[in-house]
């Protein structure tokens, strides 16, 4: 599940990574939420096998303009990102 993406132009934003089970997932918009906070993927990132319930790992960047959280990577729990 993992998809490759560029990474984003700034080196100084603050990255995260993440592991939790996603509550909402919203395809259309592109959104999910793990807890409490909202995340938005990046158009590279697959979203095969996403649903609420799932357990993930992702990873990304805060974006300095929208102050969105924007995932690069996910994938399911217990898969291997390499």
């Amino acid at each position: 599940m993992t998809t490759p993406s560029p990474s984003p132009p700034n080196t100084e934003l603050l990255r995260f990574s993440i592991l939790g089970t996603i509550v909402t997932w919203d395809s259309f918009g592109r959104w999910l939420r793990i807890g409490e906070r909202n995340f938005w993927l990046h158009p590279s990132v697959s979203v095969a096998g996403l649903a609420p319930g799932v357990r993930v790992t992702a990873s990304g960047y805060q974006d300095d303009l929208s102050i969105r959280w924007i995932v690069t990577d996910i994938n399911l729990a217990g898969e291997i990102p390499w």
